[in-house]
Order: structure tokens, then sequence, then C-alpha cells
């Protein structure tokens, strides 16, 4: 229960966390975990603990950064430009909402400057 704390706290801070392996990355040094855990209840603060983790989040970052540069040189150039295109339009489609946000936002203050 408690790695599914953790995931949920650092998705929370970070989204990127969600797709991120942490538990399985756990799972393989479990011993090593529960030995934080246990080295941290005797000399009474989380710093054993901690570092365990940034260690575990290290790791799983690199292994993150070799799964994608393999994927990348894997990938064929149709689909590298297929996928820049789709970056492209998603992009294209954060900047028309907020285009619109940002006139909704002016017809309201030029509304509002008119009443004053």
């Amino acid at each position: 229960m408690a790695r599914l704390l953790h995931t949920v706290i650092l998705y929370r801070w970070r989204s990127v966390f969600e797709f991120i392996p942490l538990e399985s990355q756990i799972e393989k040094f479990q011993n090593q975990y529960y030995d934080a855990i246990a080295q941290c209840n005797k000399v009474g603060n989380s710093n054993i603990f901690i570092e365990f983790m940034l260690d575990m989040f290290d790791q799983v970052l690199d292994d993150v950064i070799v799964q994608i540069n393999k994927a990348n040189v894997e990938t064929s150039e149709y689909v590298k430009k297929l996928l820049d295109v789709m970056q492209l339009q998603a992009m294209n489609h954060v900047m028309k909402n907020q285009l619109r946000h940002n006139k909704f936002n002016l017809v309201i203050l030029s509304k509002m400057t008119k009443l004053n």
C-alpha cells in the first residue's frame, strides 16, 4: 500500500510519474527498500530512505531514457514525420484554445470597463 501511495504522491506532484514504472523498480529491489526503511527506524530520520528512493528514481529515469532512445532509433522516418505532424496539430489546438480564452477575457474586460 505504501508503494502505491508513493506513486500517487509523485503523480500529483508531476504527472510524468504516471508513466514511470516505479512500482516494478521497487519490486526489483524490494530487500533494499525494506532495509532502507528499517535503517530509518533505527536512526530516527528518513534520510536513508529518501536517498534510496532518489537512487531508484535515477535508475528508472535512466532506463526510460534508454528505452526512448532505442525506440527513436527503431522508428521509421514515416512514423517520425507522422508524430511531428500530430505534435504540431496538438500545439495548434492548444494555441487556438488559448486565443479563444484570451479573446473571451478581453470581451469581459471591455464590457466591465464600459460599465464603469
